[in-house]
């Protein structure tokens, strides 16, 4: 697919991969379906997909951190 014809940049694409989630690892967390860990093994996972340095891990770590000290 060429560039004119992409609704999203790939970094606003990772941003969301890494924000939802981020959302699914607190849910879980809230709702006792997972544990502290599950959310650790869902950033090395986004991590694997995208990059340590990427905008998907920087989504999932700025999310996780919002959400956290909304129900902190």
């Amino acid at each position: 697919m060429s560039a004119p014809d992409r609704f999203a940049t790939d970094s606003a694409i990772q941003e969301a991969a890494g924000s939802i989630e981020a959302q699914k690892a607190v849910d879980g967390l809230l709702d006792n379906t997972l544990n502290p860990d599950h959310a650790w093994l869902g950033f090395v996972q986004v991590a694997a997909r995208y990059g340590w340095r990427s905008p998907a891990c920087r989504a999932y770590v700025m999310e996780i951190a919002k959400r956290a000290a909304v129900h902190a």
